[in-house]
């Protein structure tokens, strides 16, 4: 696994061809400690291949990096279970990725847990890097989080298209000005 932390990337860019691009992003409502998690999975040209949201399961640790880590397990987990071995994935969570990176005190964190799931799946074999993007080109994945979040059940929702409103918001997330 390699992870970078170098620079954020500031427009939706198509992985190079043979990888595929996942995105995640969580939600997190602070009055009702409901958390939301979502992603999208893209192929060099930017077609997409999937997408999913759901609400997360009540939790005495809810928090905002909570959810963004709990979405990037779920993307994680849901490429590899279509097959995918060759990822770049991004998140606009640059803690969440510099825990990762760092990983020494990863039993000391309230969310070991989680972050535990996300270095086994990171350990499996394929090639998964990690990279940062701003928030201004995350929103596709960041209206699925707040789907979630808001869902009834804790059901995992996956989307074989996306609907109108995400299908702009992947548009605009490709449009960002860097």
């Amino acid at each position: 696994m390699a992870t970078a932390l170098d620079f954020m990337l500031h427009s939706w860019q198509p992985p190079e061809e043979g990888f595929i691009k996942c995105n995640s992003d969580g939600s997190y409502r602070e009055e009702s400690q409901v958390m939301g998690s979502g992603g999208v999975l893209r192929d060099h040209r930017g077609k997409w291949l999937g997408g999913f949201y759901s609400k997360v399961p009540d939790n005495p640790l809810a928090s905002p990096f909570m959810a963004e880590a709990c979405a990037l397990r779920d993307v994680l987990r849901l490429a590899w279970d279509q097959g995918h071995r060759k990822i770049r994935c991004e998140t606009d969570c640059a803690n969440l990725v510099s825990t990762l990176e760092d990983g020494d005190n990863l039993h000391l964190h309230s969310a070991y847990s989680v972050l535990f799931s996300i270095k086994e799946l990171l350990t499996r074999n394929w090639l998964v890097t990690l990279n940062v993007i701003s928030r201004e080109c995350n929103k596709a994945v960041d209206y699925l989080a707040k789907l979630g979040a808001a869902a009834a059940t804790t059901d995992f929702w996956v989307l074989n298209q996306p609907d109108v409103e995400l299908e702009v918001l992947l548009i605009k997330d490709s449009d960002v000005a860097s």
